[in-house]
């Protein structure tokens, strides 16, 4: 009896020795984990008081259960007991949700899975992530879709979806534009409708709603053909590609040359064609300069994507333009109109959001400056949309904020 006991003491040494993290991959975030026999403690590169992002890769995992723990001093409320962590095997780009999160009163968020994983390596991460490669990826695919939809329309001009570089980032990476409309009616008869995303590095999630958006605006689908035919759609989908491929939280750290800046308070005032002021940082100027000249200074519509890491609801809409309740109300009510006829119900929180104030965003810079927001440059009706990561409710996988992309332009339609 004491040797099996010995022989399972050596066997649990061995197993605790096996396990190795890392990462060495785009987007990762981990400063250090140990393990004490029970609990694998992971650790992020994010200083004291930031929101957190967690995304490591482990080994060793082949037949095994590990329970994890992050500390929560500085984060408190981003790890909610409620929420989830995600998986995915490292040979498998489908991720999936943690089987259990808990928060004991301990100072830790634990996590794990009740069964065994049936390989040697998974990603783990505070929620899905989406990297500038995916990007890419997502692109080249959406490309060849309206290349099909526009050969099997006849009626449209190709290069319905047109991509372009605006400028590289602080540490070399590039900054992506996007528009879709149908090529053949003229866009000076059309408004233009702006899409801002991913200002703060770990808020992955509004990156598959405007994946869904691309992919239904390049669709065959009538609603996608009469909205191409209507307007222009000019998405920055990614505008921190630093804090996105190193893992930060929001403005990210160790800007060389740069202290960290919040990007969604660097819309400086006025007009950078018109020799306004400039912001503090590179890629909101670069994209300030291309909407504005895209837009010919004047925008219909302008939507700040972000994700929430707190909340009770799904997809809240955080706030809109000082000046606009009324019209804001009317377009994001038919959005959750449009949201909750999906099965499951609407992933939309009740449009009851509070009005913006005049900080220096991206959405008040879209703003009219006739509503008294001085730093209005586009004169569009502008919101910030904010997916809520937990509850996860019917976000169980990301074809559901793909989906949640598409009723935002349903809403669209039907408002306009």
């Amino acid at each position: 009896m004491l040797r099996s006991l010995a022989a399972l003491s050596l066997a649990a040494g061995l197993c605790a020795q096996s396990y190795r993290l890392d990462d060495g991959f785009e987007n990762g975030n981990l400063d250090g984990w140990s393990f004490d026999g029970s609990w694998l403690t992971v650790n992020t590169h994010n200083p004291p008081g930031a929101w957190q992002w967690l995304h490591f890769r482990v080994r060793g995992v082949l037949g095994q259960s590990p329970r994890f723990r992050t500390n929560t001093t500085a984060s408190d409320d981003v790890y909610r007991s409620y929420h989830r962590m995600v998986w995915r095997y490292e040979d498998d780009p489908t991720w999936h949700l943690m089987d259990n999160g808990s928060k004991p009163g301990n100072g830790f968020y634990e996590f794990w899975n009740d069964a065994r994983f049936q390989r040697d390596a998974i990603f783990v991460a505070y929620w899905y992530p989406f990297t500038q490669t995916q990007l890419v990826h997502s692109l080249l695919d959406c490309w060849l879709r309206a290349l099909d939809t526009a050969a099997a329309g006849g009626s449209e001009v190709s290069g319905m979806l047109e991509l372009s570089i605006v400028g590289s980032s602080q540490q070399g990476l590039p900054l992506i534009h996007y528009s879709i409309t149908d090529r053949s009616v003229p866009d000076r008869h059309k408004p233009q409708v702006v899409f801002i995303g991913r200002q703060h590095g770990y808020e992955s999630l509004g990156n598959y709603a405007i994946e869904g958006m691309t992919r239904f605006l390049v669709s065959p689908d009538p609603l996608a053909a009469q909205l191409r035919r209507t307007a222009v759609w000019h998405f920055y989908p990614l505008t921190n590609p630093d804090a996105v491929w190193h893992g930060w939280t929001r403005e990210g750290r160790d800007r060389t040359g740069l202290q960290a800046v919040d990007f969604n308070r660097d819309w400086a005032i006025g007009s950078v064609l018109s020799n306004g002021p400039a912001s503090r940082s590179l890629e909101i100027d670069l994209v300030r300069v291309d909407a504005e000249w895209r837009t010919g200074g004047r925008a219909a519509l302008l939507v700040d994507i972000h994700s929430h890491a707190k909340g009770s609801a799904g997809l809240g809409w955080y706030w809109w333009e000082v000046g606009a309740p009324l019209a804001a109300l009317e377009l994001v009510t038919a959005i959750w109109q449009a949201d909750r006829t999906l099965p499951g119900g609407t992933v939309f929180s009740w449009p009851s959001a509070t009005a913006g104030s005049n900080s220096p965003t991206a959405m008040n810079w879209g703003a009219p400056r006739s509503t008294g927001n001085a730093i209005g440059t586009l004169g569009a009706l502008s919101l910030t949309l904010e997916p809520i990561a937990a509850p996860f409710g019917a976000v169980r996988d990301v074809d559901r904020l793909r989906d949640a992309g598409v009723s935002i332009l349903r809403g669209i339609g039907a408002a306009w």
